[in-house]
């Protein structure tokens, strides 16, 4: 009987443990999807307060928004992106959605490979065709000694609205 009372004590003892942590974990439990709630409201609060004094940014103020347009408008897809520019498309995927800057390397081979500037990539500065027109006139004065004759009439047939290549 001394033996049965002490088994039903420790029954009883385990399920009280055994409760209590259930209520502890109950109570931690409701602690997290509290402070995550508070945390939530905090942001919600913080980006309403910045809009309201004009710190927020907008959605199209991000690369990540410019690098989609572009791809839109040059119908390409990530993957051709990614082919052309020598990136994986895990990686380009990444600065669309913002959650990662390229390295100034990677930028310019972004940049290359969607026909822009990195300024534009960037801050979305678009560059201005007159002062484009002068960095191409440098570009070819300082390397024509180093072009082909075929890389010379491809420039000029680009400069003549020639689309036929041969």
């Amino acid at each position: 009987m001394l033996e049965e009372k002490t088994k039903l004590d420790i029954d009883i003892k385990t399920l009280q443990n055994d409760n209590m942590c259930y209520n502890m974990c109950c109570k931690i439990s409701m602690h997290i999807e509290n402070n995550y709630e508070s945390e939530q409201n905090r942001k919600r609060e913080t980006i309403k307060r910045e809009e309201s004094r004009g710190y927020a940014m907008k959605a199209m103020d991000t690369m990540g928004t410019r690098i989609s347009e572009l791809l839109e408008k040059k119908k390409m897809t990530q993957k051709q992106l990614s082919d052309k520019a020598g990136i994986t498309e895990a990686a380009i995927s990444l600065y669309i959605r913002g959650e990662r800057t390229p390295r100034a390397n990677i930028l310019n081979k972004l940049a290359e490979a969607l026909d822009t500037t990195t300024d534009y990539l960037l801050k979305g500065i678009t560059p201005d065709a007159k002062e484009e027109l002068g960095y191409a006139k440098k570009l070819i004065a300082r390397n024509y000694t180093q072009m082909t004759k075929e890389e010379k009439i491809e420039i000029i047939k680009l400069l003549m609205g020639d689309d036929d290549e041969t």
